[in-house]
């Protein structure tokens, strides 16, 4: 704020803050110059806004976005450690995860084994490549 101010130039900040009885707080400061008629910068106008709350969700957010990798990661490791073959399709018929089993017993298919894909063009992509020998002439069934 400090370089900016002997420019004369804007400044804006988020520093935190603490009260009389000592709670701490964050603000975000916007400082602007206001110029006389010649250009000169006659004074300051400050803009201070408490942001403690947008602050504390922000850090909530990343909190459970590194838990939900975390749990992620968990999963995909409990996954992988199965024997079998697994794959998970959420209700739109969208591949979440599978393992490596699952690719491999597929493996004509795996290029398009992946999060995200529909169930249909994995499918269809099986199809295309001969993973599904016994369906060549049944195709839409």
């Amino acid at each position: 704020i400090r370089a900016a101010l002997n420019k004369g130039e804007p400044g804006q900040v988020e520093l935190l803050n603490k009260s009389r009885s000592g709670r701490e707080y964050w603000l975000s400061i916007d400082i602007q110059p206001l110029h006389d008629e010649s250009g000169a910068v006659e004074r300051y106008l400050a803009v201070e806004v408490d942001i403690t709350h947008q602050r504390e969700q922000a850090e909530s957010l990343r909190r459970a976005a590194a838990e939900a990798a975390a749990a992620r990661a968990n999963l995909e490791k409990a996954v992988e450690a199965l024997r079998d073959a697994f794959v998970l399709y959420d209700a739109d018929d969208r591949l979440v995860i599978c393992n490596s089993r699952f690719r491999q017993i597929y493996a004509l298919s795996a290029p398009a084994i992946v999060a995200g894909a529909s169930f249909e063009s994995i499918m269809r992509y099986g199809l295309e490549v001969g993973q599904f020998p016994d369906a060549i002439g049944h195709e839409a069934e």
